[in-house]
């Protein structure tokens, strides 16, 4: 049965118009390379096939709000509305309009369209991919949780999508059910870099750095191996340093890519006991209108602009979001706004209830600091 959804997910799109065979042909293939993986190159692969299908078939509207969705910018927003003028229940035009939102404000407004887009089209894995990301950029970790089971339950012949729910047990604190479950995508997918990849995040995750160099030395791709074996010598140069040490190379670590400061590394600082030089960091890049970004090796798997902020909620982050400074930075990424105008607060405020009130340290900043405005350059596949 699990076999048979998985087929009728991939193989039918929303739309009952006729389509050209060759156009078809070509969107099913992008579509069968997000289930696989989601390199710039894939993306790149992607953007080639879909531009080829709607060539072939102009009024194929999942085609275009596909095409927007690997798409950037302008070019992004027209094929999006192309989509929408086609068919104004396209989920992939939705999701894509959701993509350009800016990465620190319309929170509400991307939610909005991707919970649209995913009622319409719950079995469109790239519609409830992006729907997930979105979620989890605000904090709903259990509902990102129970959208990654449906996810998989729909399709367990994917990897991208075994890697994700593996993430998404270690981001509801079951750590043992994410070690096992990305164990077993591992096994189950011994050619795919994609699940090795998410291994080697949750042992970093668990401060099990031997497990993952040995993902790292088992991937078959120099874009996975390289960046964790660095980081894996780094995390175990700056373990064997005195404190005053490790503050100074962590701090390096962080200033690197000035002045882009990135959520991941952050996350990894606090990780490795920096928890006041990161949170200072995140801050004073907030406070001067720095770029932030996800992650300095983005390999193209890495959070969509829209949703940089799904770092903030993910397991490298955990010890920063004990900082009281933590609602400060919600305030500022207009995340307090928009868990105020929906009434929705993120599953961390029950998680900090112990340490701090959320909702209230948030409240008592909320008319006094300004919003965060700057945004991350924009990067096109290569």
């Amino acid at each position: 049965e699990a076999i048979s959804i998985a087929l009728h997910s991939t193989f039918f799109p929303s739309t009952s118009s006729k389509i050209d065979p060759a156009a078809y042909d070509l969107y099913l293939q992008a579509r069968e390379i997000y289930l696989q993986d989601l390199t710039w190159a894939d993306q790149a692969k992607c953007i080639e096939l879909l531009s080829g299908a709607v060539s072939l078939a102009p009024d194929f509207a999942d085609a275009w709000g596909l095409l927007a969705i690997y798409r950037k910018g302008e070019t992004a927003i027209a094929a999006a509305k192309r989509g929408l003028e086609l068919d104004p229940n396209c989920s992939t035009s939705m999701t894509a309009m959701a993509m350009t939102k800016l990465p620190f404000a319309q929170h509400e407004e991307k939610l909005a369209l991707t919970e649209r887009a995913y009622s319409i089209a719950p079995d469109n894995q790239l519609v409830a991919g992006i729907h997930n990301i979105v979620l989890i950029s605000l904090g709903y970790l259990k509902r990102s949780f129970e959208l990654s089971i449906a996810r998989y339950e729909r399709d367990p012949l994917s990897p991208m999508i075994a890697g994700d729910l593996a993430i998404a047990y270690r981001s509801i604190g079951q750590s043992a059910e994410a070690v096992a479950m990305a164990d077993r995508a591992v096994r189950d997918f011994p050619d795919a870099n994609y699940v090795k990849f998410i291994r080697a995040v949750i042992a970093i995750f668990e401060g099990d750095i031997a497990s993952a160099e040995a993902m790292a030395d088992a991937s078959h791709a120099d874009g996975d191996k390289l960046p964790l074996k660095a980081l894996v010598m780094f995390m175990r140069a700056v373990e064997a340093m005195e404190p005053a040490m490790r503050a100074m190379a962590v701090g390096q670590f962080l200033r690197r890519n000035q002045p882009t400061s990135y959520i991941v590394d952050l996350g990894l600082a606090a990780a490795m006991g920096e928890v006041d030089l990161a949170m200072e960091h995140l801050l004073t890049a907030i406070r001067e209108g720095r770029p932030i970004e996800f992650t300095p090796d983005n390999d193209g798997r890495a959070a969509i602009d829209a949703a940089i902020t799904s770092g903030l909620f993910m397991p490298n982050c955990e010890v920063l979001r004990r900082d009281v400074r933590f609602a400060e930075v919600c305030v500022r990424l207009g995340l307090y706004d928009c868990w105020k105008k929906l009434g929705q607060w993120p599953d961390c405020v029950q998680e900090l209830a112990p340490i701090y009130n959320l909702p209230a340290e948030c409240e008592k900043l909320a008319s006094s600091v300004e919003r965060y405005v700057a945004a991350p350059a924009e990067k096109e596949p290569v």
